[in-house]
């Protein structure tokens, strides 16, 4: 009974003593009470100090909205855009960059003095538009917004220009540059993605190149088709019955794809080339290649960068071995391509000095026969000893006709 008298005075005293300690302390002057000026002054500055935290968030949140922002966006009238260099002449329409022209100034379609230029891409072509941008199986040409600000191109030797192209398709915003070279059919691609919203979006680009086997294909030697490399190794498809129905369809790591004939192609390089899918079909005497990349996740407010080639011209195996992604394998040179390679190399080489093909070409004959004489001295030397035996061997045969077995001893 005592210890519970006991517990109750001390939880008692230490109450007491919890809530009378501050004013005895202040009264002994063991401690000062505080200032209620700086007190108000300490409290003023800890919410001032918070404001401006919260003034610093919220810029910082509405930089970051902003950033997801684009820039209003206005589409300009469709227009045709020139591009002229010492190898072509090309015409692209505003509305996507698709290919209206391209127009080869070294090439004509016959040997006759006044014969055309090449085109690769005549009115056929341009109808199915070669160039264009499928954007989630969509054309771009036709579905999007787009506009262009700047002006024709004309390029000297060594020159370069990069045309842009901006677009809004499907809900998302679509930067096209082109960069063109004066000295080179090579046409490099910068694509640059970004969703017009806050939400993340994925996306599929499809590649398209064509081009119309009219005046391209000479018969069953000069054939068109559509050919692919994947895996390093050429494949090619030219049956028109197939690519009319069925159309082709490849899947996996297709370093190019392309619509070409023997001496000319049209072809795309994607930079990242696993997992495309290849579609080829042939169209109203058009052939057609797309090339489709897997889906692309695209962030608010960070573009999303994607780069590609386009080779549209002659099959020079000199200009063909500065491409990326080893297109001068389109040049399919057979089973003997190691021994074709040396001689291609010797004619190029005469011809970089006489500078006419003809005159190569009996240069190598020439080379080619003396690199051969030995054998062929052999071999006319064994010729005159059996033209010098020759009457010894019919006598024989005419003393011998009925004994065989003393035929071939006598010949021995």
């Amino acid at each position: 009974m005592q210890d519970s008298k006991n517990l109750i005075i001390a939880i008692v005293l230490c109450i007491g003593l919890m809530l009378g300690w501050g004013t005895f302390a202040e009264y002994m002057g063991w401690v000062k009470r505080p200032d209620p000026a700086v007190v108000a002054e300490q409290q003023k500055a800890a919410s001032d100090a918070a404001e401006e935290s919260r003034k610093v968030q919220q810029q910082a949140a509405d930089e970051a909205a902003q950033a997801r922002k684009l820039p209003i966006f206005t589409p300009s009238a469709g227009r045709d855009v020139l591009v002229e260099t010492p190898l072509y002449a090309a015409t692209l329409y505003s509305g996507g960059a698709s290919l209206r022209s391209f127009v080869l100034k070294e090439y004509r379609t016959s040997i006759e003095k006044n014969a055309p230029f090449v085109n690769l891409v005549d009115e056929a072509t341009a109808a199915v538009a070669p160039l264009g941008l499928l954007v989630n199986g969509q054309p771009s040409w036709s579905t999007g917004r787009w506009a262009f600000d700047g002006n024709d191109a004309t390029l000297a030797a060594g020159e370069s220009s990069t045309l842009a192209f901006q677009g809004e398709v499907d809900g998302i915003s679509v930067r096209r540059e082109l960069t063109f070279r004066a000295d080179t059919y090579l046409i490099e691609e910068k694509i640059s993605l970004r969703p017009l919203g806050d939400q993340a979006r994925t996306v599929r680009l499809g590649y398209t190149v064509g081009t119309d086997s009219a005046g391209l294909s000479s018969g069953q030697y000069d054939s068109m088709r559509i050919a692919w490399s994947i895996n390093n190794k050429l494949d090619e498809e030219a049956s028109e019955k197939t690519l009319t129905s069925a159309g082709l369809l490849e899947t996996g790591n297709i370093q190019w794809a392309s619509a070409m004939s023997t001496y000319f192609i049209a072809a795309v390089m994607p930079q990242e080339f696993q997992n495309m899918t290849l579609k080829g079909r042939l169209e109203r005497g058009v052939y057609r290649a797309a090339l489709e990349n897997p889906e692309l996740l695209l962030t608010p407010g960070q573009d999303r960068v994607v780069q590609l080639s386009y080779w549209i011209g002659p099959k020079v195996r000199s200009m063909l071995e500065q491409a990326p992604n080893d297109l001068v394998n389109c040049i399919d040179l057979g089973m003997f391509s190691l021994i074709a390679k040396g001689l291609l190399w010797l004619l190029a080489f005469f011809q970089s000095y006489v500078h006419n093909w003809g005159i190569s070409i009996i240069l190598l004959t020439v080379a080619i026969k003396l690199a051969f004489w030995p054998l062929t001295a052999k071999s006319y030397a064994s010729m005159e000893k059996m033209k010098k035996l020759q009457p010894l061997m019919t006598s024989l045969r005419e003393k011998y006709k009925d004994d065989t077995e003393r035929l071939k001893k006598e010949i021995m």
